[in-house]
């Protein structure tokens, strides 16, 4: 047979893959990733007693928006990053500047706060088990997360990885908020951010071998 009759039977029935079905297979495991991330929340640490009277407040939304917002720039930049050659300079630049704009506040909290009170408003009562309690919930979704890309092929595997742990970080670290009571916009940009990169780390090491193609 030759090379020309062989690459054609090979070919033969083969239909282009429709251009969005990464992101609609990611779309698809993100509820049921959620869902993981709330029942281990709820069950291994219960929701914080004021949740009634806490939704009702801005800051409650300002720190949920905030972990949504590097889950969905970490979610973009996942998808980009499972496409060979797809441009990945826009997700990042919109991480990047999530993550500037969270800092900033903070430190403007921070600067506009007495010398005394400082340390209260940016380490609260949880700075040591936040990131770790962001990673936990992290850790739940972060499963589907990965399934969600066996449609993927990356070039950078590690670096696929590490957007999947930011998409899980924040999603999980948004639902971990259902029991922090925290608030601060310094403690959020300090030990939220912690909790995502850390995330972010672990899935660099798992998407290194995971992701490989």
């Amino acid at each position: 047979m030759r090379t020309e009759d062989l690459i054609e039977a090979l070919a033969a029935g083969a239909e282009p893959v429709p251009p969005r079905r990464p992101e609609r297979g990611l779309l698809v495991w993100l509820p049921p990733a959620a869902l993981a991330a709330l029942a281990g929340v709820w069950l291994a640490l219960g929701l914080r007693p004021d949740l009634a009277a806490a939704v009702q407040g801005p800051a409650f939304w300002l720190k949920a928006a905030y972990t949504l917002a590097l889950a969905a720039a970490g979610g973009w930049l996942f998808v980009r990053l499972g496409r060979p050659g797809a441009a990945v300079g826009t997700p990042l630049l919109a991480l990047a500047l999530v993550v500037t704009l969270a800092v900033g506040l903070g430190l403007g909290q921070l600067s506009a706060t007495p010398p005394e009170a400082r340390m209260p408003v940016w380490m609260g009562i949880s700075a040591r088990s936040c990131p770790v309690n962001v990673l936990f919930a992290a850790a739940l979704a972060a499963p589907f997360v990965f399934w969600a890309a066996r449609r993927f092929a990356p070039t950078h595997p590690a670096l696929a990885g590490a957007a999947a742990g930011v998409l899980a970080g924040g999603l999980g670290a948004t639902l971990y908020g259902l029991h922090c009571v925290e608030s601060t916009a310094a403690f959020v940009a300090a030990w939220y951010t912690l909790g995502v990169l850390l995330a972010a780390v672990a899935g660099a090491v798992i998407g290194r071998f995971a992701l490989r193609w």
